[in-house]
């Protein structure tokens, strides 16, 4: 057995439980990232003021899964403080962040291999745990009464984290893999490492091969146009 949030005592395997380790675990693969940006490198161009903008947004991350953390591991008895919702202007910042990134970076005709440099990695990991909790609250959402703004929130929060791993890996300099098919052959983004100070380097907005055609696109679909 195991304490919730105002004492009450559930089962290990609770559904309660399982939900917030898996955000539990998500926080701590985004403060993976954190730290790892902190020993970075410079970019080819010696600029350091990445690594402070891409941690900025993961620190902000970090204090917005505290919060649905706080807000799943509470029964409904236990009452909601103010502090413990995530609310529509969160899910507003991580859309205004996946614009302003993407719109630095060369649209995708392809998918590409989670890889890059090692904090993109680290990224794209934190990305496919983001997947997996928002799998298990979307399961359990109606018997823990998980409310809209925090599916919403985890739906952009992945969609984030790709698009952080592919600008951070631009910016480091690191060559983004395609991946070309069944046929086994692979290629690389001819401009990415040769555009990696930043920049729009290509017109349009870039297509996430994972899943998902950017923030704007989800916007107009939460809203049913």
């Amino acid at each position: 057995m195991t304490s919730l949030i105002g004492g009450d005592r559930v089962a290990k395997d609770h559904p309660r439980v399982e939900v917030c380790g898996e955000l539990d675990e998500l926080n701590s693969l985004v403060g993976l990232a954190r730290a790892v940006l902190r020993e970075m490198p410079p970019s080819p161009e010696g600029d350091i003021s990445w690594r402070a903008v891409a941690e900025a947004i993961l620190r902000s991350v970090q204090d917005r899964l505290f919060k649905l953390g706080a807000q799943l591991a509470m029964p409904p008895a236990a009452g909601r403080g103010p502090r413990s919702r995530l609310v529509a202007a969160d899910i507003g910042e991580l859309e205004s962040a996946i614009d302003r990134l993407d719109g630095e970076l060369p649209p995708l005709r392809n998918f590409i291999l989670p890889d890059g440099c090692r904090a993109s990695a680290q990224l794209h990991l934190a990305r496919a745990v983001c997947r997996r909790a928002e799998r298990v609250c979307v399961r359990h959402r109606v018997e823990l009464g998980l409310e809209p703004e925090g599916l919403q929130y985890l739906n952009r929060l992945a969609d984030l984290l790709f698009t952080l791993a592919r600008w951070v890996n631009r910016r480091a300099g690191g060559p983004e893999e395609l991946w070309n098919g069944a046929g086994g052959g692979k290629s690389r983004m001819p401009d990415c490492a040769a555009g990696a100070g930043g920049g729009n380097s290509a017109p349009g907005r870039s297509i996430r091969m994972t899943g998902g055609t950017g923030s704007k696109r989800r916007r107009r679909e939460h809203k049913g146009e």
